[in-house]
């Protein structure tokens, strides 16, 4: 909620900047994952540019991780869906790491141009 963050409520420029400093960080997924879904309520677009952040692999078990990106490449497509948004472009190697399972489903999704 954003009354925890004080008075007065912080603009959209600065709910961007925390997020953006969150993934900058050593942060866990977890953490990221559940910052860039709150940013997603409050200034979409913003979130949806920031999203590639969750689509990296780290060191983790490959199977829970491509499990847990598949969740982030649905709410993404949910995201872009909902509000009219293209995706954001993945970097050549974001989008080479990414699981196979999860490079079917945006090549399906109807936003892939």
């Amino acid at each position: 909620d954003l009354a925890l963050l004080g008075e007065p409520v912080p603009q959209p420029t600065e709910l961007v900047e925390l997020i953006e400093q969150v993934l900058a960080g050593s942060s866990p997924r977890s953490l990221e994952r559940v910052a860039l879904r709150w940013l997603g309520q409050r200034c979409t677009r913003e979130a949806v540019r920031l999203w590639p952040a969750l689509l990296t692999q780290t060191a983790g078990n490959k199977d829970e991780e491509a499990a847990e990106m598949m969740d982030d490449v649905e709410a993404l497509l949910t995201l872009c869906k909902e509000h009219d948004l293209h995706l954001p472009q993945l970097k050549d190697l974001v989008a080479q790491g990414l699981p196979e399972e999860v490079v079917r489903m945006l090549a399906s999704s109807e936003l892939v141009e």
